[in-house]
């Protein structure tokens, strides 16, 4: 018995120069962690107290004074959960629904997945500013959108003379953004399905359509779960987008 503890602590005893290598490893995201997240989060803390406009001098201590505005008088904050939680709850089931039947459509064309994978995916390495420049010339009076219209026979748009056109433009741009990503998510996660009970469950009589709603989707119901925390947490940090599609327009009312 002691023999096999004395082996077991043995076995237990680090190389110090593997030690050594895992900190040094882990040191540079650890310093990057502090120093550009915990520093700034702590910073941004302290300085809420102060009025603060960059110059040392001029800074005060204002307590909980902004804290109070914010939450008694400063309507614009309010206002701003209400765009941002009006554009989650149109736009995430468009989206949801949308990269779900598109990964389907996907996986049954297994040839050109990849180049499938690779076109859907594209749109979200562009910038986010950029996007927002991108959509906010198409859906200009004069832009391609409005063109397209006016050849169609219908009177032009003013998107963003309107908040409800110009959340509906918002939520296009955003779509044409982050639609690939779920798309991707999802045949990562149908590709876990097995194959034997879809084909089972057709050989029973289900159809296409049944499979994929009763059989595949509450299999990769724990993938949706974590894709749909990733896409709230998402639409919940989109302000630089607006800035650069709308600016707020009209009137301050997609802020």
């Amino acid at each position: 018995m002691k023999k096999s503890n004395g082996q077991s602590k043995q076995a237990t005893k680090y190389n110090k120069s593997e030690v050594i290598t895992c900190y040094a490893f882990l040191a540079l995201p650890i310093i990057g962690f502090l120093v550009f997240t915990v520093y700034p989060m702590i910073w941004a803390v302290v300085i809420s107290f102060f009025n603060y406009s960059g110059v040392p001098s001029e800074t005060a201590f204002v307590g909980w004074d902004k804290y109070k505005t914010i939450f008694t008088s400063n309507h614009g904050y309010w206002h701003a959960w209400l765009v941002n939680i009006k554009f989650t709850v149109f736009k995430l089931p468009i989206e949801m629904i949308l990269a779900f039947f598109t990964a389907n459509l996907i996986m049954k064309n297994t040839k050109c997945a990849g180049l499938y994978r690779s076109v859907y995916f594209l749109p979200a390495i562009v910038s986010t500013a950029i996007v927002g420049l991108i959509f906010s010339s198409l859906f200009d009076y004069f832009g391609v959108i409005n063109s397209v219209i006016t050849k169609l026979g219908f009177a032009r748009v003013d998107w963003f003379a309107n908040s409800s056109t110009a959340i509906a433009a918002l939520i296009v741009g955003s779509l044409w953004q982050s639609f690939g990503i779920n798309v991707l998510y999802f045949m990562a996660a149908l590709s876990t399905v097995p194959k034997e009970v879809l084909e089972s469950a057709e050989i029973d009589g289900a159809n296409k359509l049944t499979c994929m709603l009763r059989i595949s989707l509450p299999m990769i119901a724990p993938t949706l779960q974590v894709m749909l925390l990733l896409s709230i947490q998402g639409l919940l940090n989109i302000n630089d987008y607006i800035l650069a599609m709308t600016n707020g327009a009209p009137a301050g009312s997609t802020y």
